[in-house]
């Protein structure tokens, strides 16, 4: 398929599909265990801006900071060192979102489906969902 994306989410949403569905299946605890922080099987494919109801959140950093703006510093901290990133990639907005859109999925009724509406509908347009 040959056309410019300028979102450029055409390669993602496999995976946002993937987690979406997984939720609808499992439900929050099994999701939540399975996308969990120490996971590198499933979160890298998920570390991405992805539009939301929050504004871009990126998923992998969502799960593995779990909701705590304590356990993302450290991560993401560790993280920078690991692979020379800059350390300001820490308060890119939707990184920084991540630990605060955790919380409001994980202590509401709302779903990742929900959240990420956004993001579906732009892989809908796309015909990448």
């Amino acid at each position: 398929m040959n056309f410019f994306d300028p979102t450029g989410l055409y390669f993602v949403c496999g995976p946002l599909k993937q987690l979406i569905d997984f939720e609808k299946k499992y439900g929050k605890l099994v999701t939540r265990l399975k996308y969990n922080p120490l996971n590198n099987y499933h979160l890298p494919d998920l570390n991405n801006p992805y539009p939301s109801i929050f504004g871009d959140v990126d998923i992998d950093w969502m799960f593995r900071s779990e909701g705590s703006y304590a356990i993302y510093i450290k991560w993401k901290t560790a993280w920078n060192s690991i692979w020379d990133n800059d350390e300001n990639s820490m308060f890119e907005y939707s990184n920084f979102m991540a630990p605060y859109v955790f919380d409001k999925w994980w202590n509401s009724d709302l779903t990742l489906e929900d959240i990420f509406r956004p993001a579906i509908d732009q892989c809908k347009y796309l015909g990448s969902w």
